[in-house]
């Protein structure tokens, strides 16, 4: 008989809401079937797909914002053992990543604002626009920066990396993704 290996998941964001689910196959027994599951807090756990035990990739393309908890349940050809209760196929399930999906709410308008430049050193001018508020977020999602009715913003003390910006003006609110080098 084969040895027996694990599962072990990985997981990505890509693009703006589509999440890569990775696995090696499982080893030391027949599988059916893998199911993919988003680990709630409170509550029964979220099915959200099955797929052949010849795949060991999945892509989540409507995936909820926020902390997300996947895991893959492994279920097997055969019973483990000679004496089964039920119909049901035994199961075992891998490890559970955790990740952060923070995709940017899209907004509906006729004309985007403006946010130049983009990739920026330092400081940024919002055009197609009045005065607006601009809150900085980093990818954890957490605020850092608040600006009160401003056109340029100075991202100067910020490290290099990915920031996003909530720019709310009197009627709209737009989210920007902007690169600080």
């Amino acid at each position: 008989s084969a040895t027996h290996q694990p599962v072990f998941l990985n997981a990505e964001v890509e693009d703006s809401n589509k999440i890569n689910l990775q696995w090696n196959p499982y080893s030391g027994r027949e599988v059916d079937h893998y199911e993919i599951f988003l680990l709630q807090e409170n509550g029964p756990d979220i099915f959200v797909d099955s797929v052949d035990s010849g795949m060991n990739n999945f892509n989540d393309l409507n995936a909820p914002r926020g902390l997300l908890k996947y895991y893959i349940k492994i279920v097997f050809s055969e019973a483990i053992s000679c004496h089964q209760e039920d119909d049901t196929k035994p199961s075992v399930i891998s490890n559970v990543v955790s990740l952060l999906n923070i995709r940017p709410v899209i907004s509906q308008v006729n004309y985007p604002i403006q946010v130049f430049p983009n990739p920026t050193r330092g400081e940024i001018t919002l055009g197609g626009t009045t005065l607006a508020d601009v809150r900085v977020f980093d990818v954890t999602g957490g605020e850092i920066l608040f600006f009160e009715s401003v056109r340029r913003v100075d991202l100067q003390n910020l490290n290099s990396g990915i920031y996003y910006l909530r720019i709310t003006t009197n009627d709209r609110i737009y989210t920007e993704r902007i690169a600080k080098i």
